[in-house]
């Protein structure tokens, strides 16, 4: 059988893509009821009716502890900007790499040239702002050892709590979720990389963005997919709605190519500390451009000048009236020729300079006079480690960090290196929360494509910023505070309790504690053995 050529396989691909059409019937609807999500409003209706069909921010994402949207089957197959795209199987959205149909056979995902980039030369206007800070991540230092610290530090286990519509616990909800989770980003890493993926987008690019991709019949979900923020783009609609796009290589359906209008049923995207109209959200690690390119002309800069005066230089002279005395005597009359003589000797002392091993000795003629120099100049220059340590604390500030996470050790009491810590712990709380309730909403609508209404809550595990001591000094004093003011009067015992434990006493009155030590002096040591 002949090899297709590619323009067969393009109108092969062509005729299968015009042949697959949206699934319209409807989905298995769970036996409890629950209010569908519309993520846009129809024609007639008001922006305040819309805002109540629609509870969800951009594209869904869910608050914790909220309900998933039940997936719709809109059946309007779209072909225009105000119109929603239809639900349809498979991935709406597109990598940035994407290979069209399968058709680059020989065209590989391609490497990033680290070696060819140069921060101090780079032509910031050929370049998106969010691409640069992808850039920064792995060029500069700084900047991608602030990123490995969220990542580390923020990268706990993260699990999901699922529960019914009345707040009771789901069981068969768990187990779907944790089957889910077992099978998601399985060529990428599994569920745990998608975490690392959606977390490095919250702290590079200030917002995270998830592709669900449910199978044809929209029964089940094949894969979930972090998407690139910078690839999406919102415009409004009529009642001023967003409405994402994003901008593919081969785009088909809703919106004006080349941007696809998304189906806001399936994607979601969650903007960090977004201006008032803004929904693309606000990198944090946005003030490091200014400084970072700054920094890299600074030190381009501190380069020439080292190499012109920072370092010891040989002067070489050449004795005129020495040269002039063993010139030949036609030579000395002719001032062009005596000048071409002078050259020459210049020429051979340079090449026989420029050749020199760093063993090797000065022999040269006594019309050359060869002379040691020191980097005097250069040791008259100002104190630059003042000005690059000025650079860099702007660069770690901009990268919201913390200088002793950078390797800065600035001297500071014990309270204050706590203060920072708590600080730092409520910083990476926000990449973790826009992460983990994107992959919240994005596991409850994965769970109503198979039919089960349930909420799903993510639960992190916390940043461990205190000792084990520390930990257990608190809890004992908290445990403390509260018996007392059950045994004022002030509260309950199962008030206190619940506070404790998150449950009811499980006796009405106080009872003795098993297994405690009562307060004992601890025994004087042993003294020598008695001698016979």
């Amino acid at each position: 059988m002949a090899r297709a050529t590619w323009r067969e396989r393009l109108n092969e691909a062509a005729r299968a893509l015009r042949g697959r059409r949206p699934v319209s019937r409807p989905l298995a609807r769970p036996s409890q009821p629950v209010r569908p999500l519309t993520p846009l409003p129809s024609s007639g209706q008001t922006r305040a009716s819309a805002e109540a069909a629609a509870p969800f921010p951009l594209g869904g994402i869910a608050t914790p502890g909220a309900a998933a949207p039940p997936v719709t089957t809109n059946k309007d197959t779209g072909g225009s900007m105000t119109n929603p795209p239809a639900l349809a199987g498979g991935r709406q959205t597109q990598p940035v790499n994407l290979n069209p149909f399968g058709l680059g056979s020989f065209s590989f995902i391609y490497r990033r040239e680290y070696q060819a980039l140069d921060l101090a030369n780079i032509d910031t206007s050929q370049f998106e702002a969010g691409q640069l800070l992808t850039l920064l991540a792995d060029l500069n230092p700084d900047v991608s050892l602030a990123l490995w610290n969220v990542l580390r530090v923020s990268g706990t286990d993260l699990t999901f709590k699922v529960t019914t519509v009345g707040g009771a616990d789901d069981a068969r909800g768990q187990a779907l979720v944790k089957a889910l989770m077992a099978r998601l980003n399985r060529r990428q890493g599994g569920f745990p990389a998608l975490v690392v993926q959606l977390l490095s987008s919250a702290f590079i690019q200030g917002a995270v963005a998830l592709d669900i991709a449910p199978t044809d019949a929209l029964d089940d979900v094949e894969d979930i997919f972090a998407v690139n923020p910078n690839t999406i783009w919102f415009q409004r609609d009529e009642n001023q709605v967003p409405v994402p796009f994003q901008k593919q290589q081969w785009a088909w359906g809703s919106g004006v190519l080349p941007y696809r209008r998304l189906n806001q049923e399936l994607f979601g995207y969650t903007p960090i500390d977004a201006y008032v109209d803004d929904v693309y959200g606000r990198p944090p690690a946005a003030p490091v451009l200014q400084n970072v390119f700054f920094q890299a002309q600074v030190y381009r800069d501190l380069q020439r000048v080292i190499h012109a005066q920072g370092w010891p230089k040989i002067d070489i002279s050449l004795l005129m009236e020495v040269i002039l005395n063993v010139a030949p005597q036609d030579v000395r009359q002719d001032p062009d020729q005596f000048a071409l003589f002078v050259q020459a000797r210049l020429d051979d002392i340079i090449g026989a300079y420029n050749s020199m091993n760093p063993d090797d000795a000065y022999v040269h003629p006594d019309y050359v006079a060869v002379n040691s120099t020191n980097a005097a100049a250069g040791s008259q220059l100002f104190d630059v480690s003042k000005l690059l340590a000025a650079i860099r604390m702007q660069v770690i500030a901009g990268c919201k960090t913390l200088p002793v996470l950078m390797g800065e050790h600035v001297g500071s009491t014990e309270t204050y290196a706590q203060v920072e810590l708590n600080i730092y712990a409520a910083t990476i709380d926000v990449f973790r929360e826009a992460a983990g309730n994107a992959l919240a909403w994005a596991l409850g609508v994965s769970l109503q494509l198979l039919g089960h209404a349930a909420l799903v809550a993510p639960v992190w595990a916390p940043v461990e910023i205190h000792n084990r001591l520390v930990q257990a000094q608190a809890i004992a004093q908290e445990q403390a505070n509260w018996a007392y003011s059950r045994d004022q009067g002030w509260v309950s015992q199962d008030q206190a309790s619940e506070a404790i434990t998150g449950s009811k006493a499980v006796s009405p009155t106080p009872i003795a504690p098993q297994g405690s030590v009562p307060d004992q002096k601890p025994a004087a040591p042993a003294g020598p053995p008695a001698t016979p």
